[in-house]
């Protein structure tokens, strides 16, 4: 019986080393299908990024020049002929100067004839005002002649009637009544003299005010070619430098043309064309350092262009304080901090990295990396924020990878 049991015991180890020898193979056959399908990739030939936790700052930079403020444009006020130029471009002027000297012969005779219109009107009107005055006059005397008569008439009458109603009258009834029917037509002419006074008045006003109107209108015509004729001399409207002459000795110029710009270079600012791809992180009121022949200056920002032009978007920055030794058109080299931060959680930037949207990164352990889902923030060139996913010192892959790398939920590194 012993004997059997023992040859059963051996039989049944065999069996039990069987199985896990074939569980051995499935194993390793498993492991070897599964690393067959799986990409894998050289780690010197990728480039990786370590999370960290540090001051954060985000820019967007691009070039520009520098801008005066206003056009700079002078603007031909009269028409003419240019008799002389007194400045090049790059002079230095004040507020004032003269700039250019035209010459217009019909506009000088014109300003003549209407200087010989106003003093002839102005002796004419100087007349007709000395006979509304005579006038005048003599209607007030009229008038105070009838209040006199009628005064003295009233005294007689009082008289007349004391004897006439005495006990014993002195005069006849009919001496009596002529002298009521004289106070009347006395009272009657002040009436008609106060009626002719009030109606020589309101026409007295009417007429002055003609006489000035025609005056009036003859003295802004001659003011107004006077200003003509004065404006032949061309002055610059403030102090700056001549940037260009348009006009030369002998161009025909007409009123409301451009003849010269000058610009004013105590006060200039920053044009920077920024991408446009990046236009909407930039705000107003924004921090700007802007260089310039290789010195620093700092600023704001102050508008944003409402179109794109070609790849980029206008944006202006006033500068804090700029020497007034640089000129117009100086070309510089703005960036904009579109945000800071004490502490944030960075990375390099991933190779075709979407800021504020969730992307696949992989993430490295060991020898594989593993695709995992990261929310980005906002980003600059080189860095992007990290808002969720990820944890300071983990390592990624930030290396452009192929698409079929891609589809992968796992990479092994070699």
């Amino acid at each position: 019986m012993d004997v059997i049991k023992y040859k059963k015991s051996r039989k049944g180890l065999h069996l039990a080393l069987g199985i896990v020898a074939a569980f051995l193979v499935l194993i390793f056959f498993t492991w070897v299908f599964s690393n067959k399908n799986q990409p894998s990739l050289k780690r010197d030939t990728l480039r990786d990024a370590v999370v960290t936790r540090q001051p954060f700052t985000v820019e967007v930079a691009g070039s520009g020049h520098l801008v005066a403020y206003g056009t700079g444009a002078v603007v031909s006020l009269s028409g003419g002929i240019v008799r002389e130029r007194l400045v090049r471009a790059g002079a230095q002027v004040e507020n004032g100067d003269i700039l250019l000297r035209l010459e217009n012969p019909d506009l000088v005779a014109e300003h003549e004839d209407a200087l010989n219109d106003l003093y002839a009107r102005r002796a004419q009107v100087e007349a007709e005002k000395l006979q509304l005055v005579t006038e005048r006059t003599r209607f007030n005397s009229n008038l105070q002649r009838a209040e006199l008569e009628l005064e003295e008439k009233a005294s007689e009458l009082e008289a007349k009637e004391q004897l006439f109603k005495s006990e014993m009258p002195i005069i006849s009834r009919l001496d009596y009544n002529r002298v009521v029917v004289e106070k009347k037509l006395r009272e009657n002419t002040l009436a008609n003299e106060k009626l002719l006074l009030e109606s020589f008045e309101k026409s007295y006003k009417a007429k002055l005010s003609e006489l000035q109107y025609s005056l009036n209108t003859l003295e802004n015509r001659a003011a107004r070619l006077q200003r003509r004729v004065n404006d032949l001399n061309i002055r610059s409207p403030e102090a700056g430098i001549v940037q260009e002459v348009v006009f030369h000795e002998g161009d025909n110029v007409n009123p409301g043309q451009v003849v010269l710009r000058v610009v004013n270079t105590e006060k200039l600012y920053a044009v920077a064309q920024i991408p446009g791809y990046e236009i909407d992180k930039v705000q107003v009121g924004q921090k700007a350092l802007v260089r310039i022949n290789q010195e620093n200056f700092t600023g704001q920002i102050t508008r944003i262009d409402p179109e794109v032009k070609g790849s980029t978007v206008d944006v202006d920055i006033e500068l804090d304080e700029l020497p007034n030794r640089y000129r117009v058109n100086t070309l510089v080299r703005a960036t904009i901090i579109v945000m800071e931060k004490t502490d944030a959680l960075v990375v390099s930037r991933p190779a075709n990295s979407r800021e504020n949207a969730v992307n696949n990164v992989y993430v490295i352990q060991d020898n594989y990396a593993e695709r995992r889902a990261v929310e980005f923030g906002i980003g600059s060139i080189n860095t992007i924020e990290i808002l969720s996913g990820l944890e300071s010192h983990e390592r990624i892959v930030i290396s452009d990878l192929t698409d079929q790398v891609k589809q992968a939920e796992r990479i092994r590194l070699r």
